[in-house]
């Protein structure tokens, strides 16, 4: 709890890591996983507004996307979310972490950072990374921007997020 960090230590955090929001319960019943998903991640966007706020980091399961494993031009998108897209409406930034079965074998993968809620995306990081050794980026390898379609700039629009 923040409160108990800041009373009992000292400490208040800048930035919040929460490892995979998704297999967080909502306080209150609810009928679908939809809808409790939605809850889990309005409640986090509460908690990082609050005092003077925080940066909240975590991670979404994508639905399983065999696109997604051999073609090295695919990108998992808001739409691709597993569990209700409701949750994608609430978040800041959305990204996606990409790689083929031959990327993942070169130790390579793509970032894509989809949306930001007050400004453009589109953005592909080429990155190689080295798990082995517990770090996820050891070096850009490339960078390039993807042109939103119209479709998905309507998408966007109905997150939330400017186009």
């Amino acid at each position: 709890d923040v409160e108990v960090l800041r009373k009992h230590h000292g400490c208040w955090p800048a930035v919040i890591v929460i490892d995979y929001a998704d297999i967080l319960r909502a306080n209150e019943s609810l009928d679908t996983e939809n809808q409790i998903q939605e809850t889990v991640y309005k409640n986090l966007s509460t908690l990082a507004g609050r005092n003077d706020g925080y940066a909240l980091w975590t991670a979404s399961q994508s639905k399983r996307l065999e696109k997604a494993k051999t073609d090295p031009n695919f990108l998992i998108h808001g739409h691709d979310v597993a569990d209700g897209i409701g949750k994608v409406r609430i978040f800041d930034f959305y990204g996606s972490w990409n790689r083929t079965i031959e990327e993942a074998t070169a130790c390579r993968g793509r970032l894509f950072g989809e949306a930001y809620r007050f400004g453009g995306g589109g953005k592909v990081v080429q990155i190689e990374t080295d798990f082995a050794n517990g770090r996820f980026l050891r070096n850009i390898l490339a960078s390039s921007v993807v042109q939103p379609t119209p479709e998905q700039i309507a998408e966007y629009a109905g997150y939330g997020y400017a186009a």
